[in-house]
């Protein structure tokens, strides 16, 4: 439920009270649920060739946890994994592409 969170006004995603959440519960079961919705709500996608797409989610998600480090730090490392994890998928997808060319 939390990975549906709104933005607030100031463009910091998730809002603040989510990120407040977090921050208070300093739970890894809970953030661990937050990473895993967040990577399910993206559902079923059509994906181009290579990792573009997954390149640009993470570049979002790095920008996200760049603007809540000061405040919410544990916000900011759970939206970095998230980022990292789209990283990982986002050179798997460039190389596997990369190889299928010579195939």
């Amino acid at each position: 439920m939390l990975a549906y969170s709104p933005y607030d006004s100031k463009g910091h995603w998730p809002c603040e009270v989510v990120c407040d959440l977090i921050e208070k519960l300093a739970s890894n079961d809970l953030e661990h649920g937050v990473e895993v919705g967040v990577y399910n709500k993206r559902g079923a996608h059509f994906r181009a060739k290579g990792g573009a797409q997954e390149h640009e989610l993470a570049s979002k998600l790095h920008g996200y946890a760049q603007k809540v480090q000061s405040r919410w730090p544990r916000t900011a490392a759970m939206l970095n994994r998230i980022a990292d994890g789209y990283e990982r998928e986002a050179r798997h997808f460039d190389e596997k592409d990369a190889f299928e060319e010579f195939e």
